[in-house]
């Protein structure tokens, strides 16, 4: 059943991405960007999957210090993961073709949403995030 699922999910991604251009319009709002990208594993109200996505709901790395958040939006995230006392293995994709100022926003909008009360992304932290992340490889 598991693997029926993340079959599901891969063919949803590739459904959802192949043929199309990967730049948004930087009049796209965070909600909008979410929709687009995020919605389909962490869901419309960010609680995931259970055991395939973590929740955006009141977590550490979503209410934390953003760098982090950018990192995982910029280089993607795999391996073991935990969140909220539950574990989690699949595969985030990198999402660095997103733009410095539709990454600040979709993570504002993340921060924000569903009970989450965190300060907005700055664009200067993302852009300073992504260049350390350029250099650090």
């Amino acid at each position: 059943m598991k693997n029926f699922i993340i079959l599901i999910f891969i063919l949803s991604f590739y459904l959802l991405t192949s043929g199309k251009n990967y730049q948004v319009s930087a009049n796209i709002s965070g909600a909008e960007i979410y929709k687009k990208h995020c919605l389909v594993c962490h869901q419309a109200d960010g609680s995931g999957v259970p055991g395939m996505f973590p929740p955006l709901v009141r977590t550490n790395r979503v209410l934390g210090p953003p760098d982090s958040l950018i990192r995982v939006i910029i280089s993607g995230i795999s391996g073991p993961l935990t969140v909220n006392g539950n574990d989690y293995e699949q595969v985030m994709p990198a999402m660095n073709y997103l733009t410095d100022s539709e990454i600040a926003s979709v993570l504002t909008f993340i921060r924000s949403s569903w009970g989450n009360k965190a300060a907005a992304v700055p664009v200067k932290d993302v852009k300073r995030v992504r260049f350390q992340t350029r250099t650090s490889h």
